[in-house]
Formats: structure tokens, C-alpha cells, sequence
């Protein structure tokens, strides 16, 4: 660039030298002309043809001016203006008359000026080219200037750009509400936010060049993650850092390899974040999770059995291994006395406990239920109210705790929680210690109501084995009597004794018909109690049913004493079945005899079918008599239950048929049902399974 600049300038110079040169030939021909001086212009003539000197002359002036002025407008306006006046005048100065007077003597004298004319031209254009070229490099200067104030702008643009860029992401990583720390390739601190500096107590000219592991709460970690970060060009963890103040807090990272623009490495960037609260709820939520676990392991552990002595022990066991507590007691208040009584304890010998515990009998335990409440006490040995704290001296146990066993509404006893050293029980404590009480306390109740259940269920058993013995005994003593009245009054009916009158016969009827309900009742209750104490047992025998029907339609095949008609509808194809003949006697003649008593007059019939599919036989019993309520079906079959319970009910009986029927039916796997309304009558269904003999199958089949 500079040689190509340089050339130029020399090109101009040779350019304007020549140019004045011919210029000042031209201005001599002029002087000539105007002077009408022969020798003046045969002087010029000598050095060079006139026409083509004057016309090359004029052409290289004015070729060179423009040349040299090509950068100055003014100046090519004046050198087009000379050069083309020089042009005019020697082109018309040519032909004028006297040109040829010149002669060889006479040029002499017109060497001299002509001499300085070029001297002059030569030095006119030194002059020109200097102060062109001096022209040339303010210009240039000035270009350079304006180049260089311009590149100074876009500079300070550029600066002010990259600061506010800067700026920008220094307020975008100062707001973070995560940890930003960056390190060089030597794991010198870079970059440390404002987050950072909150989190871990530095300022920033703290750290600034410092190495990271001040940060970390084990260093060898630290260099692990930057290992991981770089060989997998970023790392996600877990980490302890530590403070400033030397606490270790937990924060998660995430790691990653910072690049420069030719991608080669030049540190790392890590943001994280304070997982503090995070794992503290963690822990809270693990911690419950242990404490429902722990419940739930006790629950399943005093729930397991209902004995008293078992659920205290299980209780204490699993109290030992969950908590590790240096003893733990159960005191119970005494259901006759109401003292607070040791029951059982755990990692204390028990026959020792007991004993200071029953010696004194105001020991701490008793203020737990005085107050119903908790009772903490950090030390019990140097406790002036305790009256037992020699015994705790001598065992080592220092803090207490004692939580009443409450369940529903009712303070059973007191939980006593023992510490080998000086401990403060918090109130999540309490209060998880409170609820497993709460857990015991149920458990402890259950236990005494099913001890309580036991004694009542034995003492109950007794007394209904005095009962049935009772009934057994009366029921039999009373039936022998009933039978000799009924054998002998039959002899006097029949005449066995003597002749009897009508009046005698109606009269002797009446007391058999008596008896009869007499012996009735007491083989039913015979039977219920035989029920009672579940002595009965079913007889398995092949019954035909047609036969069976009939032998119980001919022990009814007598006048009653009622305007009622009793019918008897079956088919005469009955199978023979397996069944118990006596018990399923005893149910129908029960419930044809109570259709009887509570119909007036209409009917009582008797039915029966068999269901082949459902292999079944369904015995119906219906009344057109006095009905039963909705209300008291279902407590008809009741033991000792009527309908009508009064003083003053118009039948007798003791309320034990339709249980007998109930009981019986159940025995023999069937099931009992009415269908009744008040004063239309009453349908009893009574439905068996049954198996069809071998022997009778091939006719059912038919």
C-alpha cells in the first residue's frame, strides 16, 4: 500500500514538471507575441518545433494539474481554465507575422529568461507537488483520524455492550435463589452469587481465587464431583458443603464443564441448592412412617391374644427394641382397692420393683394419675419428693416419664418410661410415648373385659347347668305323677272300676285332656332343655314318607273340640328318603297342634311335595285362625316368646313349640318360615334337603 502511494507521487511530480516546463515555453511565445519580440519567439523555436511544443505543452500542464488536483475540485476548474487559454494563444500566436525574424545572433540574450522560466516552472511545481503532497497526507491524516475516532466509538460501544452484558448476567445470576459457584481449570473460585454468599457466610473478596474445598464439608468429595463433572462434562448429586461458621448443610448439585470459543476447557460451573429443609421433612415424614410402623408392630403384637400377662409382656418387648429406653413399667389401678399396683417392667428385676413399689405406695407413679396427665421429671434421683429415689440411684435410671394408660375416658394405670443419663423428652416425643400408651391402654382394657367376660361366661355356664338340672330333674318328676293320673283316670273312664255316668265321662275327659297338655308341655321342655345344653343328636333312618303321613294323619283321627275340619293333602309317590323320623314327627305334630289351639273354626291343613331338582321335600301347615303380626314373626320361634305374653291370653302354653320346631328343623339342615296376617290365618313352610334311597330312586325316576 505505502510502495503504490509512494509511485503515484512520483508519477505526479515527473507529471507537473513537464507540465510547467511546457507551460512556461507557452507563456514566452505569449510575451513574444504581445511584445511583437522576433527574437523572444526564434529563441523558443530553436529548442523545439513551436506548434507541437506549445500544443504538447499545453496537454502535459494541463494533464499533470488535473492529475495532481484530482482529489481538489477548485484546482481542476483553474488548470482546465489556463490550459485552455494557453492552447488558444499558441495556437493563434503561431500563425502571426514575425515569428521568423528571430535570428542565431539575437538568442543569447533570450536564454536567460528563458533559463529562469524553467527553473521558475520547476520550482512552481516542486512547490505545487509539496503542497499537494502535504495537502494529500492532512487529508490522509485526517481520514485516519476520523478511521481511528470511528474505531474508538465502535470500541467504547462494544466495551459499554460487553459491560452491559456483563451487568446483565451478573443481575440474572445475582437473583438466582440458587447457589452459582464457577472454578478455573485449577478449581480457584470465579464466580460466587449472591445466594452463594448468603448460603455459605463468604463475601465475595472471600473466596475470589480461593480453592473450593473451603467449601465442602469432606474434601474428598469435592474432588470426586470435579473428577465425575469433567471426565462426563457434567455431574448431578447430592453434597455436604460447610458454611463459614463450620455447619455442614446439604445441597443438591448440578455440575457442568464451562467451554471457551474453541471449545477448549476452562472450568466449572456448579449451581445447587440448600436441601436442608428438604431433608429435615424428609426425615419428619421417615420419622412418622417409624412411628406408624411402630404402632402398627405393637398393635398386631397386643392384639394377638386377649391374656393380660401376654399383652404386657409383648407390650414391653416391643417398647424395648423400638425405643431402647434403660426400663420401662406398667402399673395398674386395682379394680377392688383403686392403688396403683406394679404389674410387669422391663430390664429391671422385677421382684425388686414390685416391692419398692408396694413398700412406699406414693411413688412418682401416683402423681401421673393424681394429675392424669404426663409427668416429666429430668432427674429422680435428686428428687426430694420421690420416696423411692434410692432404689432409682442404685439402678442408674436418671430421667422419667410417666403417661397415663387412659381408654375411654377411664385412667387404667401409668406407662413409666426410665433414661440411664440426663435426657430432655420432647413434646413429639410425648406425644408419640402418649399414643402408644393410648395403644396399651386398649389393649389392657380389652384384656380385663375378656378376663371379666371369662368369669362371667363360667359363672353363667354354671348356672345354666343348674338350670337344665333343674328342668331335667322337675320335667321327669313331675311326668311320672302326670302318667299315673292319666293311666288311672282312663281306667275309671272306661268303666274299669265301675259303672260311670255321662256327667262322670264328660267330666273324667276333661281332666285326660288336661293331663295330656300337661305332659305336653313338659316333654317339651324336656326337649328344650336337651337343646340347651346341645345333647340332642339327629337319627339318621330311611323314612317313607307316604307311610310316614299316614301313621301321623291317624294319631289325629279323633272328634275335636272345635268346629274345624283338618285336611291332609300329598301325593301318593312320595320317595323314601333318609331323615330323622322322631324329629320331624315332633316338628309337624308341633305346628298342627298350635294351628289347632289358635283356630277357632275354619280349617288346619296339612301338605307336603318333593322337588327332584332341588332334591328337597317341603312340609306346609296352614290355619284359617287367628294370625300372627308382622312385627312378632320372626319372634315367635324365640324360646319362651308368644304372641300374646298377658295373664290374661285366652291359650296356654309356655312359648317353647315353635323353638323346639326351629331348633329341630336347623338340626336336620332345613329351614322354617311363616307367611300370616291378622285375622286370616297362618302358613308355616318347613323345607328339608333329603337324599333318595337307592332302592327308591329308580321309581322317583319314573
Amino acid at each position: 500500500m505505502v510502495k503504490e502511494r509512494t509511485a503515484k507521487n512520483w508519477l505526479n511530480l515527473m507529471l507537473l514538471i513537464g507540465g510547467m516546463a511546457s507551460g512556461a515555453m507557452g507563456l514566452v511565445v505569449l510575451v513574444g507575441f504581445y511584445t511583437h519580440d522576433v527574437h523572444l519567439l526564434q529563441a523558443l523555436q530553436a529548442v523545439a518545433p513551436l506548434q507541437y511544443n506549445a500544443a504538447l505543452g499545453f496537454i502535459l500542464c494541463g494533464a499533470g494539474l488535473l492529475f495532481v488536483a484530482f482529489g481538489r475540485r477548485p484546482l481542476a476548474i483553474i488548470s482546465g481554465m489556463a490550459a485552455a487559454v494557453g492552447l488558444f494563444v499558441l495556437y493563434f500566436g503561431f500563425d502571426q507575422p514575425g515569428a521568423d525574424l528571430l535570428s542565431e545572433g539575437q538568442f543569447s540574450l533570450f536564454q536567460i529568461p528563458l533559463i529562469v522560466g524553467l527553473l521558475m516552472a520547476v520550482l512552481l511545481a516542486l512547490a505545487v507537488h509539496f503542497a499537494q503532497t502535504a495537502s494529500l497526507r492532512a487529508h490522509e491524516a485526517e481520514s485516519i483520524n476520523q478511521e481511528l475516532q470511528t474505531q474508538i466509538a465502535e470500541r467504547r460501544q462494544a466495551e459499554e455492550a460487553l459491560k452491559a452484558s456483563q451487568d446483565y448476567a451478573r443481575s440474572i445470576i445475582d437473583s438466582s435463589l440458587d447457589m452459582i459457584v464457577a472454578v478455573d481449570k485449577d478449581r480457584k473460585i470465579i464466580e460466587f452469587n449472591k445466594a452463594s454468599q448468603e448460603a455459605f457466610g463468604y463475601s465475595l473478596e472471600e473466596v475470589i481465587g480461593k480453592h473450593v474445598n473451603i467449601l465442602y464439608a469432606d474434601v474428598k468429595e469435592g474432588v470426586a464431583v470435579h473428577q465425575k463433572t469433567v471426565e462426563k462434562n457434567q455431574e448431578i448429586q447430592e453434597v455436604f458443603n460447610r458454611r463459614k461458621n463450620g455447619e455442614v448443610f446439604p445441597s443438591f448439585l448440578s455440575a457442568a464443564v464451562l467451554w471457551d470459543a474453541r471449545g477448549e476447557e476452562i472450568g466449572v460451573m456448579g449451581i445447587s441448592r440448600d436441601i436442608t429443609d428438604r431433608k429435615r421433612a424428609e426425615e419428619a415424614i421417615q420419622g412418622n412412617l417409624e412411628r406408624i410402623r411402630t404402632l402398627h408392630d405393637i398393635e398386631m403384637a397386643i392384639t394377638s391374644t386377649l391374656d393380660l400377662n401376654t399383652v404386657l409382656h409383648l407390650f414391653l418387648e416391643k417398647i424395648d427394641r423400638l425405643f431402647h429406653y434403660a426400663a420401662v413399667t406398667v402399673s395398674l389401678v386395682g379394680s377392688e382397692t383403686g392403688d396403683l399396683v406394679p404389674v410387669a417392667c422391663r430390664n429391671l428385676n422385677e421382684r425388686e420393683w414390685k416391692a419398692e413399689q408396694l413398700k412406699g405406695r406414693r411413688g412418682i407413679s401416683n402423681w401421673v394419675i393424681e394429675n392424669k396427665a404426663p409427668v416429666i421429671i429430668r432427674n429422680i434421683q435428686t428428687e426430694t419428693r420421690a420416696e423411692d429415689a434410692a432404689f432409682f440411684r442404685t439402678h442408674g435410671l436418671v430421667s422419667y416419664l410417666g403417661v397415663p394408660l387412659t381408654a375411654r375416658g377411664e385412667v387404667l394405670g401409668v406407662l413409666g418410661f426410665y433414661t440411664g443419663e440426663n435426657h430432655a423428652f420432647t413434646n413429639e416425643e410425648i406425644e408419640f410415648l402418649m399414643t402408644v400408651a393410648g395403644q396399651a391402654a386398649s389393649a389392657i382394657q380389652n384384656s380385663q373385659l375378656y378376663d371379666e367376660m371369662k368369669n362371667l361366661a363360667g359363672e353363667l355356664a354354671k348356672s345354666n347347668r343348674v338350670k337344665d338340672e333343674f328342668l331335667s330333674v322337675m320335667s321327669h318328676e313331675l311326668r311320672t305323677p302326670l302318667n299315673v293320673v292319666v293311666g288311672y283316670t282312663g281306667m275309671v273312664k272306661d268303666g274299669m272300676f265301675g259303672k260311670v255316668t255321662d256327667e262322670a265321662q264328660g267330666a273324667l275327659e276333661k281332666v285326660l285332656s288336661r293331663a295330656r297338655d300337661q305332659l305336653t308341655m313338659i316333654s317339651t321342655i324336656l326337649e328344650a332343655t336337651r337343646l340347651e345344653v346341645e345333647k340332642v343328636s339327629v337319627e339318621i333312618e330311611e323314612v317313607k314318607l307316604e307311610a310316614f303321613l299316614e301313621d301321623l294323619r291317624s294319631s289325629y283321627d279323633f272328634p275335636l273340640d272345635k268346629t274345624i275340619t283338618l285336611q291332609w293333602e300329598y301325593p301318593s309317590d312320595l320317595p323314601v328318603v333318609k331323615t330323622d323320623p322322631d324329629k320331624l314327627k315332633h316338628v309337624l305334630q308341633n305346628l298342627i297342634n298350635n294351628a289347632i289351639k289358635f283356630t277357632e273354626k275354619g280349617s288346619v291343613s296339612v301338605s307336603a311335595w318333593y322337588y327332584p331338582l332341588a332334591k328337597s321335600v317341603e312340609f306346609k301347615v296352614a290355619d284359617t285362625g287367628i294370625g300372627i303380626p308382622k312385627e312378632s314373626q320372626a319372634l315367635v320361634f324365640e324360646m319362651f316368646r308368644q304372641v300374646d305374653s298377658s295373664e290374661t291370653r285366652a291359650h296356654g302354653g309356655v312359648g317353647l313349640g315353635l323353638y323346639i320346631v326351629k331348633k329341630f328343623t336347623e338340626l336336620l339342615g332345613g329351614k322354617v318360615r311363616v307367611e300370616s296376617n291378622p285375622g286370616t290365618g297362618s302358613a308355616f313352610y318347613v323345607k328339608l334337603p333329603v337324599e333318595i334311597c337307592p332302592s327308591d330312586r329308580k321309581s322317583v325316576a319314573a
